[in-house]
């Protein structure tokens, strides 16, 4: 018996896969199987594996019906002879030591399932060009805390709900995970939740790791997230995990639909960002804010949940997702022209130094590159500790050394909390205020994305 079974359902990701397989196969826990579960691939992606298969008898291809995501992960599932299960998703890749570290854990713990950390990411043309941003399920307070890894009976946790997105993350003990069944209806999105909301009532025994161990994909443009059938999925798989849940207390219901609500309001985001309405997504949006206005109206669960502003969001969805679809297409407007007019501005910029290199600063040569503007040389930070260092691949220098070694330099803010200071800074030292420029927007994923991109 291997000590980790790896499932690994695939369906054409041929430029993707055989970075994802050599994080596999390379696990510094060698007693493996993997089986990976591929729906008919026509890409490449067949021959590559095959590739593998022929060269790690620990590898094994199961030819799967192009049913659902859900057909792949339960038929995986119910080949998997290890000790442990683990998924990986056959776009992204994983640590050399990911298993290792879960299966110790996991094993000296007894726990039903353990997780680690991901980072999501997305690179650019430049190879040392990577944007991440961590997924954090628990604060790094939460964690110290608790000296780096969060012990929690789950059964007890509904919160869980709305921390835990993602169940690629963990390890999960056989004989526990095949008592869970992932809902089968067509389509690659958000049947990941079932699965979820089941290991979060059965289990009674989870540890959450501060290690990242995952890296997930946001480059792909097959990726489910622009799918416009996105709503039909979210409908079908809530119906599915409201049955799962009508047993359990009340919170696990009503931070179900918390949960609901944010993951089709995200979808409203993208579709208005797209520029139109989709419109055979209309009735199931419809379907969903029914439901919503059913469950959400006035509970007090939901109040503690919800920030303001998500609330005055459910209020438009709930009257009319319409209404929620045009409230998305103005604030993007006004974001797309502020990015549009900063672009605009440095495409002649030579050279240009980033000042800051925070999330925003590490955020921003990725969004430069990605739109056509390449001149960026440097960071300067105000901090003394960072000087020496490299971030995105652009070394980290004192503001003195940029204006002494890039006298003409248009320099972007990239930190708001103290932008006026650091303008005022800039100034003080004799940039023009035609060379100073600021970044007021969000380190948003979706600005790097195909969605934003093909949309302007």
């Amino acid at each position: 018996m291997p000590k980790v079974s790896v499932i690994m359902p695939s369906l054409n990701v041929a430029d993707y896969i055989e970075q994802c397989m050599e994080s596999v196969v390379n696990q510094t826990l060698r007693d493996i199987e993997i089986i990976v579960v591929d729906a008919g691939s026509t890409d490449g992606t067949l021959e590559i594996l095959k590739k593998f298969e022929s060269e790690d008898n620990r590898l094994h291809i199961i030819h799967s019906d192009r049913k659902s995501y859900g057909y792949q992960m339960n038929l995986g599932i119910s080949m998997a002879h290890g000790e442990y299960i683990g998924v990986v998703e056959t776009d992204d890749y994983v640590e050399l030591n990911m298993y290792e570290i879960l299966y110790n854990q996991a094993a000296e713990s007894q726990a039903d399932y353990v997780k680690g950390s991901a980072v999501r990411f997305l690179a650019g043309q430049a190879e040392e060009i990577t944007y991440t941003s961590q997924i954090e399920v628990f604060s790094k307070k939460e964690f110290a805390s608790n000296q780096g890894s969060v012990y929690i009976n789950p059964g007890i946790t509904p919160e869980l709900i709305l921390k835990d997105y993602y169940l690629w993350t963990g390890l999960y003990r056989t004989d526990f995970v095949k008592k869970i069944k992932l809902n089968e209806t067509h389509g690659a999105a958000y049947q990941d939740i079932g699965f979820l909301f089941q290991t979060f009532c059965k289990a009674q025994k989870a540890i959450y790791m501060d290690k990242v161990l995952y890296h997930y994909r946001q480059d792909n443009p097959n990726s489910s997230i622009y799918n416009h059938k996105a709503f039909r999925y979210i409908v079908e798989e809530y119906q599915y995990a409201e049955g799962m849940l009508q047993n359990q207390d009340e919170d696990w219901l009503t931070l179900s639909f918390c949960k609901m609500f944010r993951q089709t309001n995200q979808r409203i985001r993208l579709m208005a960002i797209s520029g139109s309405v989709w419109d055979s997504a209309v009735s199931d949006m419809q379907i969903i804010s029914d439901r919503l206005k059913l469950i959400m109206a006035n509970n007090y669960i939901a109040s503690k949940q919800l920030l303001t502003k998500e609330w005055s969001e459910l209020e438009l969805l709930i009257k009319n997702p319409i209404d929620l679809y045009e409230y998305y297409i103005k604030i993007e407007n006004e974001k797309r022209s502020i990015l549009s007019i900063l672009l605009s501005r440095l495409s002649s910029a030579q050279p240009i130094v980033v000042f800051g290199s925070g999330y925003l600063g590490g955020f921003l040569p990725i969004l430069l590159e990605l739109n056509g503007v390449d001149q960026m040389e440097a960071y300067c930070d105000n901090n003394s500790y960072l000087w020496g260092s490299q971030l995105q691949g652009k070394p980290i220098i004192s503001p003195e050394q940029a204006v002494r070694d890039y006298p003409q330099a248009s320099y972007i803010v990239a930190n708001k909390a103290h932008r006026q200071e650091i303008k005022d800074q800039l100034a003080g030292m004799g940039i023009a205020d035609d060379r100073i420029f600021e970044y007021t927007l969000d380190a948003d994923i979706l600005f790097l994305s195909k969605a934003y991109l093909h949309s302007k």
